[in-house]
């Protein structure tokens, strides 16, 4: 066996034993921190690049109404949650009605 089979074999048993099971467990731990894609895509409208090249009538006034309630329904409430150390507290809104309502009238 030459040096070059040697690690070629090294290397398919790390990305075998190693390297597909971290990438399997990182993916379904990011997909069960955000279990809901219309969260994540809600996010997009904080992008200037998802905002529409013309600013026609039709579509330009509606832009990211629906993203920011979205996001409103689901940050904008307290929510139970555990410390580090497992004391039960409660997470505060991160988006206000007021937050709310600046998010809608100034988006881009």
């Amino acid at each position: 066996m030459t040096k070059e089979t040697i690690n070629a074999d090294r290397l398919h048993q790390f990305q075998h034993t190693i390297g597909k099971p971290f990438i399997a467990n990182l993916k379904e731990n990011i997909s069960s921190r955000f279990a809901s894609n219309d969260i994540v895509s809600a996010i997009g409208i904080f992008d200037p690049q998802n905002a529409p090249r013309d600013t026609l009538v039709a579509e330009f006034p509606m832009f990211g109404k629906n993203s920011i309630s979205l996001l409103h329904n689901h940050y904008g409430f307290q929510k139970p949650a555990l410390t580090l150390d497992g004391q039960e507290t409660v997470k505060l809104p991160i988006i206000n009605s007021e937050v709310h309502s600046e998010l809608v009238t100034f988006r881009f």
